[in-house]
């Protein structure tokens, strides 16, 4: 034991004893990390039919039963890596007693999903949950009452097992069969009571993620990871610093570079699209060299910043205050006054921003790890002179998130160059610096 508390290993030390360090790579795939299966888009759910959300008010924009015997839970609300799409799959799970091994969940889609503005304020079970809780619970009450006319009982004496019906006399129908693939039509009343917390069985219990196993198995699961049919690469090239106007280049040579399909210059975005990504990064660099800027210095510096902002912040304004408290704070023994600085602070992501896009005659598809597939949809409408019903935004979880990161911002970019790429996916990533910038 003593030798064990003496043992102090460093990468010096464990080098000065062992003599070498052996680093070893494969450049064959490995049974335990390849990734799983065929490339693919990270599609919605193949087993409901694609309807749009029509009214948040209608059972069906948050929860459907299929002809084949699964439950989909609708939800505006996008994963983060939160964990909210077992969260709200456990809540439909509990209202209707489905195991939830049949339960699947379509998140932040505006082609399906409800509008539920931004995944943000740790409001999506609390927001999204109650709505699919409701939901759930006013499907129970219609598919028991359904079951009651066809089985000729009281609803009141039928119980579920596992999304099975079934009367005191044995007699069983499920809500698949009642239904037979097609939609409950009602309108979400909120007079059904939903289940009380000490009658819950899924609803508190550890459930395996999907969204964890993909990661572990290294499967396709963030938006840069998608892989579409013939998709073609893009990389843009951002001001060197703010207020930035490009004032001329060359495109001679960067259109002459092998796999460079088209240079894209619009004011000062510039962007290029190639067969492969490598190709688009080494295109990119040609860009950075030959670009010629007209730049504008920056007035305030990092050192400056904290005078700058007392000097131009104005006077402090008081928002609110609750009755009584300066009382308290008056009569208090002990008074403190202190002011608090934080220089700006880069809500950088593990993975640099990524977007694909799609333009086609009559839709431009995004896919995003936008926290608001609806505002981000708005936006890129604005920007392209679209109608929001033209454009579809898919969230998919990015490789980092929270705060302002590049997300929204990439996504606008990818729907400007896919419009000058109509018929392909365009799928466009930022370098880190961008990122960083």
């Amino acid at each position: 034991m003593e030798d064990l508390k003496q043992f102090n290993p460093t990468r010096r030390s464990f080098l000065k004893s062992t003599g070498h360090l052996l680093i070893g790579f494969n450049l064959l795939p490995l049974t335990f990390c390849q990734t799983k299966g065929a490339p693919n888009e990270i599609p919605p759910y193949a087993g409901v039919p694609l309807r749009p959300s029509i009214d948040n008010k209608l059972i069906d924009s948050w929860i459907r039963l299929d002809a084949k015997g699964h439950l989909t839970v609708l939800s505006g609300k996008q994963e983060l890596g939160q964990g909210i799409k077992i969260a709200l799959i456990q809540i439909a799970a509990e209202e209707l007693d489905i195991n939830p091994d049949r339960c699947h969940i379509i998140n932040s889609d505006t082609g399906q999903t409800a509008n539920e503005g931004f995944t943000a304020g740790s409001n999506s079970v609390e927001g999204s949950g109650s709505a699919i809780r409701q939901a759930a619970a006013e499907a129970r009450y219609h598919l028991l009452k359904m079951a009651g006319q066809k089985l000729n009982v009281n609803p009141d004496v039928l119980r579920v097992d596992d999304g099975v019906i079934i009367a005191n006399t044995g007699e069983k129908v499920s809500y698949w069969e009642l239904l037979q693939g097609k939609y409950i039509e009602e309108k979400i009343s909120g007079d059904i009571k939903p289940k009380k917390p000490e009658n819950y069985k899924y609803v508190g219990q550890p459930l395996h993620r999907d969204d964890i196993r993909k990661l572990v198995t290294g499967e396709s699961h963030f938006v840069h990871d998608l892989q579409m049919p013939g998709m073609v690469h893009a990389r843009v090239l951002h001001p060197p610093s703010y207020d930035a106007t490009l004032q001329s280049i060359d495109l001679t040579q960067v259109k002459a570079l092998h796999g460079v399909l088209k240079v894209i210059r619009n004011g000062s975005f510039l962007a290029v699209i190639a067969e492969r990504e490598y190709q688009a990064v080494k295109a990119r660099e040609m860009l950075k060299e030959l670009a010629v800027w007209t730049k504008s210095p920056i007035n305030t510096l990092p050192d400056q910043l904290r005078d700058d902002l007392l000097t131009t912040s104005g006077k402090p304004e008081e928002v609110e205050i609750s009755p009584g408290i300066a009382e308290i704070i008056s009569n208090s023994a002990i008074h403190h006054q202190a002011d608090y600085f934080r220089p700006y602070h880069m809500h950088a992501s593990m993975g640099p921003s990524c977007a694909v896009a799609l333009w086609e005659p009559n839709l431009l598809t995004v896919w995003s790890a936008t926290q608001g597939v609806y505002p981000v949809r708005n936006s890129i409408a604005d920007l392209l002179t679209l109608d929001k019903e033209k454009v579809r935004c898919i969230g998919v979880p990015g490789s980092g998130c929270y705060g302002h990161n590049g997300a929204d911002d990439v996504s606008g970019e990818v729907a400007i160059i896919a419009k000058e790429f109509p018929g392909k996916h365009v799928r466009l990533q930022w370098m880190r610096e961008d990122e960083h910038k």
